[in-house]
């Protein structure tokens, strides 16, 4: 993190982008600033997913496989919670795909949840880790 930093600040320091950057950011001497400066300014990268897992049973999952929440009456979660189990990959293109073949569900209360469910947990199998 420290050297990536670094270099991060002398990318910044050019002058081509001396109009650009504001803040210490390129000011800072110290290990110890540099150190404070991304504790104070860091943020996590990590999606929120596997959070609301689908499974037929209420003990082990939030949504059954029409993604309506159990015990609760017309309530759907349509999002990348849903997930069985983490995926080793970038999930934008899978939850926009998801999302997409999703609005069916919505328009039609007859969707056929089993085939639904078996292509989320196949994707979950192929791209997730073991």
């Amino acid at each position: 993190m420290l050297y990536s930093l670094r270099a991060s600040q002398r990318f910044a320091a050019s002058q081509a982008f001396s109009d650009y950057i504001t803040g210490n950011f390129t000011s800072l001497v110290t290990d110890e600033e540099v150190f404070a400066y991304m504790a104070q300014q860091g943020t996590t990268i990590k999606h929120p997913f596997c959070t609301a897992r689908m499974n037929q049973d209420p003990s082990q999952g939030v949504v059954d496989g029409k993604l309506l929440v159990h015990n609760v009456r017309g309530l759907r979660i349509i999002d990348a919670s849903i997930w069985v189990r983490g995926l080793s990959c970038q999930i934008l293109w899978l939850l926009t795909v998801l999302l997409y073949s999703l609005t069916s569900l919505v328009a039609t209360p007859k969707f056929p949840s089993t085939s639904l469910q078996r292509g989320l947990q196949m994707l979950s199998r192929s791209l997730g880790p073991k």
